[in-house]
């Protein structure tokens, strides 16, 4: 009988390590389609956030690049301001120069200028238009 025990706890045992193994086969099945799922969830949102990504990237360095040709103008008018402003510097330092130079005739000028007896002259200019104002009406007669 001993054998018979032994051959019947040895089916027991293989019917326990049959189901055991149903077991872990199907929760295999289970992982490997959870994983397929899965991947099939997720790989088409990664590829979707990695082109937005891309694309983000792709507009970042075009920033960029306009930002270094705004700056390369932004430099190239202040060298330009810096040019007129040496300009302006030297122009005003002539024209002191000149004022220098010829202080003393604009002095002369001014007061020749200011000795003019302006009341004189235009009482010359009326007695002026007075004698030749007959004159010019004695002559509309002729024309």
């Amino acid at each position: 009988m001993e054998n018979e025990e032994l051959l019947r706890k040895i089916a027991e045992n293989s019917e326990k390590s049959l189901k055991l193994q149903k077991f872990r086969t199907l929760c295999v099945v289970i992982i490997m389609l959870g994983l397929v799922f899965t991947f099939f969830l997720l790989v088409p949102r990664v590829i979707s956030t990695v082109d937005k990504v891309n694309k983000a990237a792709e507009a970042a360095q075009e920033t960029i690049a306009k930002a270094q040709e705004s700056f390369k103008k932004a430099q190239s008018t202040m060298d330009e301001l810096d040019e007129m402003a040496n300009s302006l510097t030297s122009t005003s330092d002539e024209m002191n120069s000149l004022i220098t130079q010829n202080s003393e005739k604009i002095t002369d000028s001014l007061e020749k200028m200011a000795g003019i007896d302006f009341d004189g002259l235009n009482n010359g200019i009326k007695d002026l238009q007075d004698a030749v104002g007959p004159l010019a009406t004695f002559m509309k007669k002729f024309r």
